[in-house]
């Protein structure tokens, strides 16, 4: 007779999972806010030294980048 019950050994393999899962460092997006930031402050400066012209609007697009961590298979990268 096994320790414990099929229903019990299936909640045991999920709650470990679970704790593996919550201990795994995330993968996420550097949204580049440093750069966002030096932009804005950038694109301020000039419209206050330039307030009498009017310019057309203008997109910004900061460059991002993937922080590689343990949920996409690189095991201790983010620790």
């Amino acid at each position: 007779m096994p320790l414990l019950s099929s229903a019990r050994r299936t909640s045991a393999r999920r709650s470990l999972c679970a704790l593996n899962a919550a201990s795994s460092s995330l993968s996420s997006v550097d949204v580049g806010s440093e750069q966002i930031a030096a932009s804005a402050v950038d694109l301020l400066i000039e419209r206050i030294a330039e307030k009498d012209v009017r310019r057309a609007p203008r997109t910004v697009k900061p460059d991002f980048r993937i922080v590689r961590r343990e949920s996409t298979g690189f095991p201790g990268l983010g620790r």
